[in-house]
C-alpha cells in the first residue's frame, strides 16, 4: 500500500522511471543480437602427421599414441578422435563452444613440441583448424588435355605443391585436401652379388643411404632486399 500511495503522490517520478525502463528496453532490442539459429559451432583442431611407407599399426604405435598421451587433459577439450592409415595419421580435437581458438592452437602446439621419439622418417605434424559444421564447398578435378599422353597420376606433386598452395592462400579457405596422384620417390634395387662383394649387409646399406639423405639448414644468405635459405 505504501508503494501505491507513494506512486500516487509522486506521479512525475513514477513516469520518469517508466520512461527510463522503456528507453532501456528499446536500446537493448537494438543492440542485443537475436538469432533464430544461434551460432554454436565448436572449434576443431586437426593434427596430421605423415610417415611414408608405414603400416597403420606402426603409425598408431609410433605416432598416434605418443601424441594422444601429450594431448590429454587440454583445457576445454571435449572429444579426441584419431585415425591411423597407411603412411599418415590424423587426430581430431573438439573443444567446448566457449573455448578460445587461438589459445587452443597455442596449447596444442606446445604439447606437440613435447612429443619425443617420433620416427626419423616421419614429417613434422601439421595443425589445421575447422568448425563442427564445416563441409566441402567445392570440388575440383584435374584432367589431361587432348593430345597429352602423360599419365594423370604423374601430376600429383604439381597439384600438391602448386595448386594446393595457391588455394590455401584464398581468403576464407580453411582446408584443402588433395586426393589421387603419385608422389615422387627414388627406388633402390639391391644387387645381392655386389652387396656380398663389398661385404655389406642390407642394414649397413640402409644406414648409409639414410646418412647421406639428411636435410639440414645451412643458414641464410642476404642479397639486397632478398633473403635466401640454404639447405644441404
Amino acid at each position: 500500500m505504501k508503494f501505491i500511495e507513494l506512486a500516487v503522490k509522486r506521479p512525475v517520478a513514477v513516469l520518469s522511471v517508466v520512461l527510463m525502463v522503456v528507453l532501456m528496453g528499446f536500446l537493448a532490442l537494438k543492440v542485443i543480437p537475436i538469432q533464430l539459429t544461434p551460432d554454436v559451432r565448436k572449434p576443431l583442431l586437426i593434427i596430421q602427421t605423415k610417415w611414408p611407407g608405414a603400416s597403420p599399426a606402426e603409425v598408431e604405435k609410433e605416432i598416434v599414441i605418443p601424441q594422444e598421451e601429450r594431448l590429454k587433459g587440454l583445457e576445454g577439450l571435449e572429444r579426441m578422435e584419431s585415425r591411423s592409415r597407411r603412411g599418415r595419421s590424423q587426430i581430431t580435437l573438439e573443444f567446448n563452444v566457449n573455448t578460445d581458438r587461438n589459445q587452443s592452437i597455442l596449447l596444442v602446439n606446445n604439447r606437440l613440441q613435447q612429443v619425443t621419439g617420433l620416427p626419423e622418417e616421419s614429417d613434422e605434424p601439421v595443425l589445421r583448424t575447422r568448425d563442427t559444421d564445416d563441409n566441402p564447398i567445392a570440388w575440383f578435378t584435374v584432367e589431361t588435355r587432348p593430345g597429352n599422353s602423360r599419365p594423370i597420376r604423374s601430376y600429383g606433386d604439381f597439384v600438391d605443391d602448386i595448386v594446393r598452395d595457391r588455394l590455401e592462400r584464398v581468403d576464407g579457405v580453411a582446408l584443402v585436401n588433395v586426393y589421387g596422384g603419385n608422389e615422387s620417390e627414388i627406388r633402390v634395387i639391391v644387387d645381392p652379388k655386389r652387396l656380398a662383394h663389398f661385404r655389406m649387409t642390407i642394414t649397413e646399406l640402409n644406414n648409409a643411404l639414410r646418412g647421406t639423405n639428411i636435410n639440414l639448414s645451412a643458414g641464410e644468405v642476404d642479397e639486397g632486399k632478398r633473403q635466401y635459405t640454404v639447405r644441404t
